[in-house]
């Protein structure tokens, strides 16, 4: 699918927002859609170029957006960030500068967007960009992004600019995109239940539509709890009150302490093997210059651990110390495993505010931190244990 066509779908998309209608038009781009790409659009249509886990990044804010964009449309940095206020959105800005640069200038009208990218082909730039790193990276992503919206058509240009932002508009969830699938393929929306069941265990929308349409609705049954996809969360509901929550439960329930800490989710798998330092065998002047801006960060997190956040996001780098707590006490060759981390006070063992529990997560000075405010998990829930999902066990 050429990435114009994509494009005129987040258009159609961005009119409505009749759940059904959007039901519709998905369902439409879809069929539109064949298996090879149909996971890349569904992580474009969340505004990503992977799965919500995936420490993937674009990493461009509005200063480096300004910059491609003046570069990709022959206009100076300043009088594209007063057209993004006078406009509202960065993507707008730049479709009315792609516009005005085919309409005004008949030299330029065949350069710009006359290139037609592919969805994929898009989606590959995007993540080149996301992996730049190390000495002169902000030249790197602004030179990448500036050539590839030379390459798109002014609608194209629109959304990919909103893409690294976070600021696409198309008001779509992932129960929508999942009964769009099921339309798609199957007619009607009676498979969105097996769908939604595979997504729960993945969290991994792409990977639930590829599969779909590659291997068809039996192979998503037999989707298993994998280690290194994080299964999404059961999150409590708030009640009013106490006597709310009674009535709910009922005349006999069991109830215990809340930690107020972290939800993590920890994954383990002895047989991914790779480089692991624990704090203390971190090299403190690498870790420095590395805070500073003038290295990468030094090797120092296992393949074989992960952690995930309740939001799905992947901490593993910052809490080192619960890494040295899992690699030391969890024996199992495999394991997911659910709790609660809460900073404490090795000197006398009392658990600390959750507000100072906040301070841990952080992307810089973390094991300097980790030595101030050191977490301890309780867990309470196995998923997983040495290759068995045992979610469906009492």
């Amino acid at each position: 699918m050429k990435f114009r066509t994509l494009g005129e779908y987040y258009e159609k998309l961005e009119s409505t927002s009749k759940r059904l209608e959007l039901i519709d038009i998905l369902s439409r781009l879809f069929k539109e859609s064949n298996a090879q790409e149909i996971g890349k659009i569904c992580y474009l249509l969340q505004g990503r170029v992977a799965p919500f886990f995936e420490p993937i990044e674009i990493g461009m804010a509005e200063a480096m957006i300004a910059q491609s964009v003046a570069r990709a449309f022959e206009k100076d940095k300043n009088s594209v960030l007063k057209l993004y206020r006078e406009k509202g959105n960065f993507g707008l800005a730049a479709q009315s500068l792609a516009d005005r640069l085919q309409t005004t200038d008949h030299s330029q009208k065949k350069a710009v967007g006359s290139s037609p990218l592919t969805v994929s082909e898009v989606c590959l730039k995007l993540l080149e960009i996301a992996k730049f790193s190390g000495e002169g990276t902000v030249e790197k992503k602004v030179g990448t992004l500036s050539e590839l919206l030379k390459q798109l058509d002014p609608v194209s240009v629109k959304h990919v600019v909103n893409i690294p932002l976070g600021t696409l508009r198309l008001g779509i969830g992932a129960p929508t995109v999942l009964d769009s699938l099921s339309l798609a393929k199957h007619g009607d929306k009676t498979l969105r239940p097996i769908l939604e069941d595979a997504y729960n265990k993945t969290s991994d929308l792409g990977f639930v539509a590829e599969l779909f349409f590659k291997k068809g609705i039996d192979a998503v049954k037999n989707t298993k709890i994998l280690v290194g996809k994080p299964v999404r969360p059961a999150l409590a509901e708030r009640l009013p009150s106490a006597e709310e929550a009674v009535k709910r439960l009922g005349s006999e329930f069991a109830a215990e302490p809340k930690f107020d800490g972290f939800r993590v989710q920890i994954h383990l798998d002895h047989s991914k093997k790779g480089t692991y330092q624990s704090m203390e065998e971190q090299d403190a002047e690498e870790l420095s210059l590395f805070e500073e801006g003038k290295k990468e960060a030094p090797e120092k997190i296992p393949q074989s651990v992960m952690i995930f956040s309740r939001n799905l996001e992947n901490m593993t780098h910052a809490f080192p110390d619960l890494i040295d707590g899992v690699l030391s006490e969890v024996k199992a060759k495999s394991a997911i495993i659910e709790g609660e981390a809460i900073a404490y006070n090795p000197t006398t063992s009392e658990f600390l505010p959750f507000q100072e529990t906040t301070k841990r997560r952080r992307k810089y000075g973390v094991a300097q931190k980790a030595k101030e405010l050191p977490l301890v998990m309780f867990a309470f829930d196995i998923l997983y244990l040495d290759g068995e999902d045992v979610t469906q066990k009492p």
